[in-house]
């Protein structure tokens, strides 16, 4: 590594972690998401070839990393609160938050200082390695946490509850459930996905995060005869019809 360009190197590092967070939702995300993301990666990998290929590319790298930056926090700070019980969703997000900001660091500096013939020596590599480190600790603690906060409903409790499944991303089994106003529903919501997902009933003031490889017991009591829609917060097009008589 010696000798290479410093800011131009940090940057294409930088760029390629968001790549990879953006590539881990695009293998295993929810098929809403997997179109959003592979923009993304593209916009990624581009920037990231450019700034080190071309001793101009990091007026492309700062662009690009402060469009990275603004689609992705558009899109993914809805879904913030799910990231704590889903090493799935929180490990792509350090990775690709920390990326896309050390490119936008190291843009802005190599365009000030270009003067500067700063090179990528052994001790700065040393101090990338140092944060890969402390990233991947995180990312092990973040994995950790996941599993010991799993959740699972005893027999017992779920004795006349309706099982309903999250699973394949983006889907509800059963898609429709039938109610009588006026009388309790209670489900037993189970997630089998390795991402969050939340049970939400608007009309009733319903909104669980359901962890990923959990289950939770949901009850609420419907006040009116229609269909009334419960979705997914995390996930878009994630829905299915309450049709209560």
């Amino acid at each position: 590594m010696e000798g290479r360009p410093l800011y131009r190197t940090l940057a294409a590092i930088g760029l390629a972690g968001h790549a990879l967070a953006s590539l881990v939702h695009v293998v295993v995300g929810p098929g809403g998401d997997k179109g959003f993301f592979g923009v993304l990666l593209a916009v990624a990998v581009a920037a990231a070839v450019t700034v080190r290929s071309w001793d101009k590319g990091l007026w492309v790298s700062l662009v690009a990393s402060l469009l990275l930056e603004l689609a992705t926090f558009w899109y993914v700070f809805p879904l913030a609160q799910g990231f704590a019980i889903s090493a799935l969703d929180a490990v792509p997000a350090l990775i690709g938050f920390v990326g896309v900001w050390t490119a936008i660091i190291a843009s802005i500096l190599g365009l000030k200082r270009r003067s500067q013939a700063a090179a990528f020596t052994d001790a700065t590599k040393r101090k990338v390695l140092i944060g890969v480190g402390v990233i991947a600790a995180l990312g092990v603690a973040s994995t950790a946490l996941t599993f010991a906060n799993k959740e699972s409903v005893e027999a017992s409790e779920a004795e006349g509850a309706t099982t309903v499944l999250m699973h394949d991303g983006d889907e509800f089994t059963p898609e429709k459930l039938t109610a009588s106003a006026g009388d309790e529903v209670k489900l037993v919501v189970r997630n089998d996905d390795p991402f969050g997902h939340t049970f939400t009933v608007e009309e009733y003031d319903v909104n669980t995060v359901v962890g990923p490889g959990s289950e939770k017991i949901i009850t609420f009591t419907p006040t009116k005869a229609g269909t009334v829609e419960f979705v997914c917060e995390f996930h878009e097009g994630m829905k299915g019809d309450l049709v209560v008589s």
